[in-house]
């Protein structure tokens, strides 16, 4: 990852760039900004994002792509911790939604948003960051029920996921675990391609029912029952990191 962000720089050098349209230096600079963001420098990254965004503020032509990219700015911002500019980028996409939508972007975008709130600010951030997963309530609400390409109940799932965590993090382990297993339920209507995420959702309840509310004789059964469901569905890693917590619960001593 380091060699392409090296090459992708040295493309947005000032004399390679000359040579090239406007819109190949914008797919370079949002390539080099999605780099940095995965080799974790998030302040660059962040930059890299500001400037792709000024160039695609002016293309009246083409407004998904500035739902996308000031999207992706805004989670930019968020991990560099320049939460002021965020928050305004992050008010910025839910505008260009409205005129070109983009659903799951703007609910990953949610979902980001809550997951590094509740992060930065801990229970202090709980109730903004369930704020936010509201907001991406509202807009999966508003997704037609036969939008084509969008798979509704993943991400349905993935904020009911986060949401559960996010409640983890105030010890509200009663509404974390009603949400958790709000997740595995949805999960389940993905057929064969829910099958991970419901793992997922699945070991997080576990956790939630075994540390949080003590309740390890119900968090074995429900491992047990869904690693038996991993294996036949034919996925022994899933159903490996379901036994290990299992296996914890085990060995600890009960009453």
């Amino acid at each position: 990852q380091a060699d392409a962000v090296a090459v992708l720089e040295s493309l947005l050098s000032e004399e390679s760039a000359a040579a090239l349209d406007e819109r190949m230096v914008a797919q370079i600079r949002l390539s080099l900004a999605r780099g940095l963001r995965e080799l974790e420098e998030y302040l660059p990254s962040a930059e890299e994002f500001l400037r792709l965004a000024g160039t695609v503020a002016g293309w009246e032509d083409d407004a998904p792509i500035r739902t996308l990219v000031t999207a992706d700015t805004a989670i930019a911002l968020a991990l560099a911790d320049r939460w002021e500019a965020a928050e305004a980028a992050y008010e910025r996409a839910f505008t260009a939604h409205a005129e070109a939508p983009n659903p799951p972007l703007i609910v990953r975008m949610t979902r980001e948003f809550a997951r590094l709130t509740a992060a930065a600010r801990e229970a202090e951030g709980v109730e903004d960051a369930l704020a936010h997963l509201a907001r991406a309530d509202a807009v999966l609400d508003a997704v037609p029920a036969d939008a084509e390409g969008f798979a509704v109940w993943y991400e349905r799932g993935e904020v009911h996921y986060r949401r559960a965590r996010v409640l983890t993090e105030a010890e509200r382990f009663e509404e974390a675990l009603a949400e958790a297993e709000a997740a595995i339920a949805v999960h389940e209507g993905g057929g064969e391609h829910g099958e991970l995420p419901r793992a997922e959702a699945v070991r997080f309840a576990a956790l939630v029912e075994g540390n949080g509310l003590g309740r390890t004789g119900d968090a074995i059964a429900r491992l047990t029952t869904a690693a038996a469901r991993c294996r036949r569905a034919g996925h022994p890693e899933a159903a490996q990191v379901l036994d290990a917590l299992r296996q914890d619960y085990l060995a600890r001593p009960r009453d």
